[in-house]
């Protein structure tokens, strides 16, 4: 890898540096985000999958797996307390969905997150997002391969 003439000696950080950086931004503005509806980001990702529709427990952890990944426990505590708020319930075939209730918090907590993705994404056009994207897909892509 070649560093330009514009880079500070000193400057340069690896990827690794910030992809980490990043991630504890994100997790800490969303927590805070979310944290003025006493919700974590737990709740807000089981709110998010039982916004698409009622969910049984294997669609449950097939669509969560990627953020609740060996913490099954943590993701049952949850949906308990979105029941006890009265957020979500069972259906008829035993699976979760929203109440009315959930719908509507769904909704103001889903305009919260937009507006922080938002001032996430300030300044950085739709090109420059999709080619990080891929970049990152892309190298995430060379690994797995190379640990097959």
């Amino acid at each position: 890898m070649h560093m330009s003439k514009d880079m500070k000696i000193g400057s340069y950080r690896p990827i690794g540096y910030w992809l980490k950086h990043l991630d504890r931004l994100i997790d800490d503005t969303f927590s805070r985000t979310l944290a003025g509806q006493g919700l974590t980001r737990r709740h807000w990702q089981v709110l998010n999958t039982l916004a698409h529709g009622p969910a049984s427990p294997a669609d449950r952890t097939h669509a969560l797996d990627p953020f609740l990944r060996d913490d099954q426990a943590g993701q049952a505590t949850t949906e308990v307390d979105l029941i006890d708020r009265g957020w979500v319930s069972h259906d008829q075939d035993s699976r979760l969905c929203l109440t009315p209730q959930g719908r509507a918090a769904h909704q103001q907590t889903q305009e919260q997150v937009q507006q922080t993705r938002e001032m996430m994404l300030h300044g950085i056009s739709g090109d420059d997002y999709a080619a990080a994207i891929d970049i990152l897909t892309r190298m995430a892509a060379n690994l797995e391969t190379s640990t097959a």
